[in-house]
């Protein structure tokens, strides 16, 4: 889909560093002295608070400074009143995060840069593991022990697939109760052959967002004012800052009509200036590489850092920040605050000066990733993909999430093989069974281990498995991820047998095979009571 044009918001300078330590307000926001002129009996009144409090900065006595540090940035506040106000910010570094109060009529106007940097660093590949590779996988030597009943089962599995045309690759290995994480074969079949994994590569967002973002994460939709409340009027923009949220609705507790309340009650009546979708966090790509038109819409929103109901609408899927600006917008008058200035998007990294009004934070990352393995969230998983890349190289893209995905599995000696995506929604991506096997196992020796597994759905129980093994037999001993596209049909996790062994598997199918589901958990089945 072609792509709007982005509106670039911020001059561009030389790159030396009193350059980048400036707050620059876009060309087009309006700035006090445009309007008002400052008499130069006040220009030099504020020349001298600033001297002093530079020369403030240098005293022994901390209590003498007005400068007030905030992370890695340093703001002078000058207190706005009712006839001209200024705001004045110099940052000494990029400030990590919008951590300003909001302001209120009569009360300081504290301004920080709202511009964060990366913070993560990639895990080095382990000695261990030998060079990187695209299927390299730490199987033991050892050829699947015999087993009659399975080999009986895994021909049955051939004979559902290969005369149809199909391929099949299977990985089964029995978990070692001493060593996490290892075990023994028990059965495979053309394990190390690239195939379509379907939503079998989620397996993947989540080991990385896991590894590198934390169980506790939070993704947050800020609204930031660039000027003073006088009156109840902000005399500047009032901008909407992207997080990457993918549960932001309209209304309702976590929504855009909340953040509208906390605007109001921050003491807003009414909005001078423009409002500004700021989508830098992430690319404007709303799609990703390799997706068919089956896919999209239809089974994935517009990827975009502002979300506002999974960016599913027909105004969303053509521009998610023009979207989100019409639902703000809207959800302001209702609530008595007009907005005189018309919408903005900013798509280019700013350098923004502003005080924090409003913020919603969604759940934590366990929950989101949770629900993106259970029931197989497209959306989730392509933003935690692009935020990846966010806060390992402050690029918010597809690729550079990617990169870090395979930083992180060459870090554990799990092959990271073709990824097009971070939802398995493209055809192109390829993954060995061998690989998502163990993927699965070493999952076991991460501290977040217990989260991963309890977010795979259960078979005859929760999410995409709810319909699938429901046999007395089979009921709640299989935990795993399912995928499915019109040419792939895959199953990737962890079952128990019913003489207690724990195996984890990997059975990919690709082709056009009728009944192609229905063969698999026949096969997974007689694991179940064979193994």
């Amino acid at each position: 889909m072609p792509q709007k044009p982005h509106d670039q918001r911020e001059s561009v300078g030389p790159s030396d560093a009193r350059t980048r330590n400036r707050v620059r307000l876009p060309r087009s926001l309006p700035r006090p002295t445009a309007r008002r002129p400052v008499p130069r009996l006040v220009e030099v009144f504020i020349v001298a608070i600033l001297s002093t409090v530079i020369a403030c900065g240098a005293s022994s006595d901390p209590g003498s400074s007005t400068s007030e540090a905030t992370g890695d940035s340093t703001s002078v506040t000058i207190s706005a009143n009712t006839s001209d106000s200024a705001a004045m910010t110099t940052p000494a570094t990029e400030a990590t995060d919008a951590t300003a109060t909001a302001t209120t009529r009569g009360a300081p106007f504290t301004a920080t840069t709202t511009r964060p940097v990366p913070t993560i660093v990639l895990p080095k590949p382990s000695p261990e593991c030998g060079a990187p590779s695209s299927n390299r996988s730490p199987l033991s030597p050892n050829p699947p022990q015999e087993n009659p009943i399975l080999d009986v089962a895994l021909a049955d599995l051939r004979g559902a697939v290969e005369p149809f045309g199909g391929t099949l690759a299977v990985s089964v290995d029995r978990e070692s109760t001493n060593r996490p994480g290892s075990g023994d074969p028990v059965a495979s079949y053309r394990d190390r052959e690239p195939m379509i994994p379907a939503s079998n590569e989620k397996l993947r967002t989540a080991f990385a967002g896991y590894e590198l973002l934390g169980q506790t994460v939070v993704f947050d939709t800020v609204v930031v004012a660039t000027g003073p409340i006088v009156d109840g009027e902000l005399r500047g923009d009032l901008v909407l800052i992207g997080g990457g949220d993918p549960t932001l609705t309209t209304d309702g507790p976590h929504s855009i009509a909340a953040l509208v309340s906390a605007v109001s009650q921050a003491g807003v009546r009414r909005v001078q200036g423009s409002l500004i979708i700021d989508v830098s966090r992430y690319d404007r790509e709303l799609t990703a590489p390799g997706w068919p038109d089956s896919v999209w819409p239809s089974a994935v929103g517009a990827l975009s850092a502002i979300v506002v109901d999974r960016n599913r609408s027909a105004a969303a899927l053509a521009d998610p920040a023009s979207h989100a600006a019409v639902t703000f917008r809207t959800s302001m008058l209702n609530a008595g605050v007009p907005i005189d200035g018309p919408n903005v998007t900013r798509a280019d990294p700013p350098s923004l000066a502003g005080a924090e009004l409003a913020k919603r934070s969604s759940v934590p990352l366990t929950q989101m990733i949770s629900d993106m393995l259970t029931n197989s969230n497209n959306l989730t998983a392509e933003l935690v993909t692009k935020e990846l890349g966010w806060r390992t190289t402050g690029k918010g893209t597809t690729v550079d999430g990617l990169r870090a995905v395979r930083g992180v599995l060459d870090s554990r000696c799990v092959g990271a093989g073709t990824a097009l995506d971070g939802s398995g929604l493209s055809g192109s991506n390829r993954q060995t069974a061998a690989d998502l096997r163990s993927l699965t196992s070493a999952t076991t020796a991460r501290p977040w281990a217990t989260a991963f597994r309890d977010g795979l759905a259960i078979g005859g129980t929760t999410g995409t498995l709810a319909n699938r093994f429901t046999g007395p037999g089979a009921r709640s001993r299989i935990r795993a991820k399912t995928g499915g596209l019109a040419n792939a049909r895959t199953l990737t996790g962890e079952l128990t047998t019913t003489n207690g062994s724990r195996l984890t598997f990997s059975v990919l199918v690709n082709g056009n095979v009728p009944n192609a589901e229905a063969a698999i958990d026949t096969y997974i089945t007689a694991l179940i009571t064979s193994a």
